[in-house]
């Protein structure tokens, strides 16, 4: 992971080349019934996304995606690396809608963000910003199709992750509450708009004071 991290700092491609080749290297030479293969593909795809924001190329989001997917049939049912894998494999495929504009690219990140939150326990710190990565792709995919459900699901999965969050994880509040008000602001519900910036705001004021003490 040395070189990713430092492409990390570095945004130096020869370096994320590097690394995806050394993750490839590690995926060919790990046997099928290991029980490190689904992380070293989970890392592979993992750099594979970070290779689509130099070339924006919707082959890399592909593979990516298919290295999710294959990390998906070799770890284990009871294994806690499923719900990761899953919302990592829900990141690419809204990447490749982002791209294409491809309904299917959507519902497929959606079938992915689903068992995803569904196996992350509510008491983790992750929980929130998952809900938040649901409620935004059903938000899209209500723009779409006007499907109510959608509508109704991601208003209900944006206030869960900004009421939880509070709790445990700010950082997914702000997103939350940010995704959820310009949403009611395009639609001019002006009420559900100001109780998701008002959510927004105790967030901040909640980061701020971690901050302080921290110092």
């Amino acid at each position: 992971n040395a070189l990713r991290n430092r492409h990390t700092r570095t945004r130096q491609f020869q370096d994320l080349e590097a690394a995806i080749a050394n993750y490839q290297q590690a995926v060919n030479r790990t046997p099928a019934d290991s029980a490190y293969r689904a992380s070293r593909l989970n890392n592979l795809a993992n750099a594979w996304r970070d290779r689509y924001t130099h070339t924006h190329q919707l082959t890399d989001l592909e593979q990516a995606s298919q290295a999710y997917e294959v990390a998906l049939t070799v770890v284990p049912t009871e294994s806690t690396e499923r719900a990761p894998l899953y919302n990592n494999l829900g990141n690419a495929r809204r990447d490749q809608f982002h791209h294409s504009r491809d309904l299917g690219s959507l519902n497929a990140a959606i079938a992915a963000y689903e068992p995803g939150l569904q196996l992350t326990p509510a008491q983790s710190p992750e929980y929130p910003s998952r809900q938040n990565n649901l409620a935004a792709a059903l938000k899209q995919r209500f723009g779409i199709t006007g499907d109510e459900a959608d509508r109704t699901t991601a208003q209900t999965l944006f206030l869960q992750a900004i009421t939880q969050g509070l709790e445990m994880a700010p950082e997914a509040v702000l997103l939350a509450a940010r995704s959820w008000g310009d949403w009611a602001t395009e639609q001019a519900a002006w009420e559900e708009a100001a109780t998701a910036y008002r959510y927004g705001l105790q967030g901040i004021e909640q980061l701020f004071r971690a901050q302080v003490l921290r110092q």
